[in-house]
């Protein structure tokens, strides 16, 4: 699952939205969108003795097509903020629709945690404050903006469900990283870019805390067991550790 998460945050990287442009960013037919990740790969490896991979490590929400809609509208915001004049200094309208649209869509939304939803939630806010004029506007939808952020994960022992936590402080450093990156400078007015980057920084600062405090007790209380449930799953498909393989 890890490894999924990194796929698609490596999609947000600036050095690779040249790369991610057949197909995979939404265009003008979302209905064409496709997703070249396969979850069922892991969302149906399951041993006998064991409940299935993917319910074991990611409890709740499973990915889907609206997940892959609604996470490629987020690459193309952010190929907007590197480049406006190559959309004509506009966020595509179908780009829009789609967020509103999912966000809307209770059936849809099952197909996200609820840090991904406050996330995506945050990403229609943004549109909101790129496309505003008025300072005051601008500044109420920032303070919007504000209020949504996910909540860093608590500092506190929630094994068995410490993965969960963990990958909601992956989904807030994401969206920090997005603002910060590509979304404030797009601010003009510098005091409300200062009150953005601190409450921006201080998030950080406590989600990294958290994530930091949440991996020491899965390594305490039960990392080991985790990963003898990663490695049993692989050893199905003969993958393993070196050291593993001569027995």
């Amino acid at each position: 699952m890890w490894e999924i998460e990194k796929r698609r945050l490596a999609r947000l990287r600036p050095s690779l939205a040249a790369q991610q442009r057949n197909g995979e960013l939404m265009r003008e037919d979302d209905e064409n969108i496709w997703d070249n990740r396969d979850f069922g790969v892991v969302t149906f490896c399951e041993r006998t003795s064991q409940p299935p991979f993917e319910e074991t490590f990611r409890v709740g929400a499973t990915p889907a097509r609206n997940w892959a809609l609604d996470f490629s509208g987020v690459g193309r915001l952010v190929e907007y903020f590197l480049a406006p004049a190559t959309v004509d200094n506009s966020i595509p309208e179908h780009v829009l629709s789609a967020l509103s649209r999912i966000l809307t869509d209770k059936t849809a939304m099952t197909e996200f945690t609820p840090a991904e939803a406050e996330y995506l939630s945050v990403m229609q806010q943004v549109v909101t404050a790129t496309t505003a004029t008025e300072q005051d506007s601008l500044k109420s939808t920032l303070s919007k903006i504000l209020s949504s952020t996910p909540n860093p994960p608590p500092a506190t022992s929630i094994t068995p469900h410490a993965w969960v936590y963990l990958r909601t402080a992956n989904v807030i450093l994401d969206l920090v990283a997005i603002l910060r990156a590509h979304f404030t400078p797009h601010i003009k007015q510098k005091k409300l870019t200062n009150e953005l980057s601190a409450a921006l920084d201080g998030l950080k600062k406590a989600t990294v805390a958290s994530a930091a405090a949440l991996a020491k007790e899965i390594r305490k209380e039960g990392g080991g067991k985790e990963h003898e449930r990663v490695d049993g799953v692989l050893a199905l498909e003969g993958v393993g550790r070196a050291e593993d393989v001569g027995g």
